[in-house]
Order: C-alpha cells, then structure tokens, then sequence
C-alpha cells in the first residue's frame, strides 16, 4: 500500500459542470457506470478541497463462465483533471495486493495528479476481495478475528535459536488457510490477478476513451500492470509500473525469493547514513562505523531469540523487532524515528520503549490482511501440503538472497502452499510482448522488496520499454521524492515520451534530514 506520501502544494479548480443536481444529490450516468460525489470521508483524507467522484460498475462474477448471470459491483473512485485539454485516464493500482483503491487514491491525489501533469482523469477502483468488492473475510466478527492474531504468532523461521519457529510457521499457514476455505468456499476462487484486470478494462470500456489503457501500477501493481501487457498488448496506451516485482516469481514460487535481493545492501545504507547524519541518527552513537554498528545490531537480534523482555504490555523479542525492520525501512522519512527506537531496544531502555508503545504503536505487529493471501496465495501455482519444499526453497533461495531477512516471508509462504483455493483464471503464459506503445519500468537503487534487478528483469520481456533507475532508497518512487523522476512521468503521460535507457535520477533531499521548523 501507498504510504508516507510526500507533500505538493497544488492549485485545483474542481468541475461540476457535468452533474445534474435532484435533493442534493449530484448523480451522473456514463454507460454502465453510476457516479456520484464521493463520502465526506473520502473527501477529508484530501488536503486540496477537490470534488471526487465515486462510481459503482456491473460486472460478471465468473468471466470463465458465459451462462452465469451472477454480477459483483465494482467501486470505483475518479480524480478529474485539472487542465485542458483532457488526454484520458490513467489507472492506478496501489499495491498490496489488497490496498484500497478508494481511499488510497483520496489520500494521494494531491501528490499524483501533478506528476501526471495534470490532464489526465485520475481512475483507481476497489479490486476484488478489497472493501465492498467481494469481500474476502476469513472470519465472522472481529472478535474472532482479534481471538485469531493472539493465537497466529506468524513466526519468522529464524525467530527461535532451534529452528523450530517454521515448523511452527508452517502448521498456522494451515490454519490460516483452512479458516479462509471455510469462510470463504462459495466465492474465494473468484478473487484473483486475472478477474481484476478484466474487471479493470470492463471500467475502461464504459470510460468512451477507445479502450486504451494508461496505467500506473506500484508494487504488486506491477504484477498485475505486466499481466495486463502480456494478456492485452494491443490496449496499453501508457503504462508505469513502479517498484517492480518478478511476475514469474509471483506465480511460480512460494516466497518470491528475488524481491528480497536488496534488502541487505538497503539495511546497510540506512546504517551508512546514519553514522553520516549523527545529529539525526541516535544509533550513530553505539559504533565507530557502519560495519561495526552492523555487527552491533546482528548481535542484538540474536540475543532477543533467548532474551527478550517486556516494555509496556509488549513483549520485545526477535520476531517482533525483525517485522518492524522490514516495515520501517519502507520509508526513508521515517528513519531517524526508526533508529532512536531501535537504539531503545538495543540498550533496552524499557522507560523510553514504553513511551514509544503508548504515543504510536511503534514495535506494534501488524495485522495480516485477508486481501493479501486471497489474492496471491490464489495466484500461485506451487502447493505443497509438507513443509519440505517450502524449507528448500528457503534454504536454497531467500537465505542466498538476503542471509539477514530471507525468512521474511515464512508464514506467506506456509499459507499459500497450503491454501484453499485456486483462483478461477490464473496467468500461467509468458511476459514477452510488444505493447501498442512501449511502458515505462521504474526501480529504486535502493528497494528492501522491488529490487532494481527486477525492473530490468521485467523490462526485458517487453519490446521498447525503458527502465528509468530512480537512486533512492525505501519502497517505490514515493519514498524518497525526486523532481527528474516526476518530470519523466509526466512526460511519458503527457508526451509520449521515454527516457534514454541508462537515466538516473537522483533523490531531491538526503537520508535523516532535519524536519523544517
């Protein structure tokens, strides 16, 4: 999910002239779809007082089967633009899988709409399994659920000194995975990668804009932005896809061992700049250098297997400092509030970790969400109802990749070996096309989970395309902004025009700055 979005200060003249008014009630119909002005609560995560639009489409539960009159309702948001003359919508797809359309378009609008330049309709939509688009929930209430995280622990596999925490991964992937196929059974082989990109172009269809696609895919979106361009070349106008994930991988692996290619290298330039920026960094202080503070910190962890310890009503051990790890270093403005609660944990300050629990959650496990597993696990090709293949995989692969957080992905990768369903329509074909006009790869140098290898992995199944190498740090474009790299997004929307293969950009403002008082 899009997160930490960095702030533009954007005029917007919001238009109304298409609505007809009845009770106060602004409702416009396009085809298929009915649009009305948006909740109020979408409209409060805006910070530019735009008018939205919120739309609901009609389409088929089971695109495999024609005799089938079963119907789902697709939420749909659109941002209008600002400038003339209109140059038709762009996509957007924000993660997850599982990021809301809705309310991360709402929240992100202000930031993005500049960065296309203006012209173009703003389109996301709630996909399958995500808000009220067939909601994939494996449990009846949210007591159940709340019962349900005390007893999943998702263990990392290296969370114990014995090596019995993926033993332990892999028996709650079965039972996380047996909950969902029990809640589940009717619909859950309905929500998947496939069904969304159709549900995508049926929105596109209903848009009269000649069924040319423009896209902006982040993260997961790029899986599904590259199945978009394998299944439908001859539709892509425009296509960004934005912190890159392997397709291949994503179907045909349990953990998707690439993604974690640079994970380390990121770790150890967040150390890098911390030793640089000690006025801002307060784990500067522990080591005379990033290698030793390195050691430092590998020490620490390794000690919290056999020696955690309690602050506030937390219990602070490997499994719970290592999550935040992998959250943390999504995002770069976060990292000097990163590193002064990691030095809490390293000189178990418990006083000061107490007060970071109480004021913020930090150190808090996130929740999983359903949305996630009902889509990827769904996607996935390998099954495997032993924990053997799952282990070499692991061994083989994810701990090769990244010795520190390889097993990052334990209990993923235990629920989908093991789950329930198999999504109706699975790509199981190629990434090699040529797309009706070439798309546009971005990859971070620095990316703990959409590697740079991965944009240039992807890019080369596609005639034409371009890989735009964005030198920053964190997950995606977003995380650490750069003025070059919005100007060649808004080039390629508005113009048509690609960067020079081998572009850098380079990021607008340093690791752990000091906030503007």
């Amino acid at each position: 999910m899009l997160r930490n979005l960095y702030a533009l200060t954007f005029f917007f003249f919001a238009s109304t002239k298409a609505w007809s008014s009845t009770n106060n009630q602004y409702v416009r119909q396009q085809n298929g779809i009915t649009w009305r002005v948006c909740p109020q609560e979408l409209h409060e995560l805006d910070n530019s007082n735009r008018t939205f639009e919120c739309g609901t489409l009609s389409v088929p539960l089971d695109y495999t089967n024609n005799s089938s009159s079963q119907r789902i309702n697709l939420e749909i948001i659109r941002v209008p633009a600002t400038k003339e003359p209109r140059k038709g919508s762009i996509f957007f797809n924000f993660g997850g899988p599982g990021g809301d359309g809705l309310t991360n378009m709402a929240g992100s609008a202000s930031n993005i709409q500049p960065i296309t330049g203006g012209y173009h309709d703003l389109i996301s939509w709630n996909p399958r399994g995500t808000g009220n688009t067939l909601s994939f929930s494996c449990y009846e209430n949210s007591t159940d659920r709340a019962l349900a995280d005390v007893a999943l622990h998702n263990p990392l596999a290296n969370a114990t000194a014995d090596g019995s925490a993926l033993g332990r991964a892999f028996a709650e992937g079965k039972l996380f995975a047996d909950q969902c196929k029990q809640m589940q059974n009717a619909t859950g082989e309905y929500v998947g990668t496939a069904f969304t990109i159709r549900d995508m172009f049926r929105i596109l269809d209903n848009l009269d804009e000649e069924g040319r696609l423009q896209y902006w895919g982040m993260s997961y979106g790029t899986v599904l932005g590259a199945t978009a361009l394998s299944m439908f070349p001859d539709r892509i106008y425009r296509a960004v896809l934005d912190g890159v994930q392997n397709s291949h991988e994503y179907y045909h692996t349990f953990g998707d061992p690439e993604m974690y290619t640079d994970f380390d290298v990121t770790w150890n330039e967040f150390l890098k700049a911390c030793m640089e920026n000690p006025d801002t960094c307060a784990l500067s202080r522990h080591a005379p250098s990033a290698g030793e503070l390195a050691a430092k910190m590998d020490h620490m962890l390794d000690d919290l297997k056999l020696n955690p310890f309690s602050a506030g009503h937390s219990i602070i051990d490997y499994n719970l400092v290592r999550r935040n790890f992998f959250a943390d270093i999504y995002n770069p403005v976060s990292y000097s509030r990163f590193a002064t609660t990691l030095e809490a944990v390293l000189v178990r300050n418990v006083t000061a970790l107490s007060a970071l629990l109480a004021e913020d959650h930090a150190f808090e496990v996130p929740t999983m969400a359903e949305t996630l597993p009902a889509v990827r696990c769904s996607d996935k090709f390998p099954r495997s109802e032993t924990l053997g293949p799952v282990n070499v995989e692991l061994e083989d692969r994810l701990y090769k990749t990244s010795a520190r957080f390889g097993d990052n992905p334990s209990f993923t990768m235990s629920a989908c070996a093991q789950w329930g369903f198999k999504a109706k329509e699975r790509y199981n074909g190629q990434f090699y096309a040529k797309t009706n006009f070439p798309a546009l790869f971005i990859g971070n140098t620095w990316d703990p989970v959409t590697p740079l290898k991965s944009a240039y992995n992807m890019s080369e199944g596609f005639e034409g395309s371009v890989v735009l190498q964005h030198n920053g740090h964190g997950h995606m474009t977003f995380a650490q902004p750069s003025s070059c790299t919005s100007k060649y997004i808004a080039d390629y929307f508005v113009n048509g025009t690609l960067p020079e293969p081998g572009t850098v950009c380079e990021p607008d403002a340093p690791l752990f700055r000091k906030p503007v008082t």
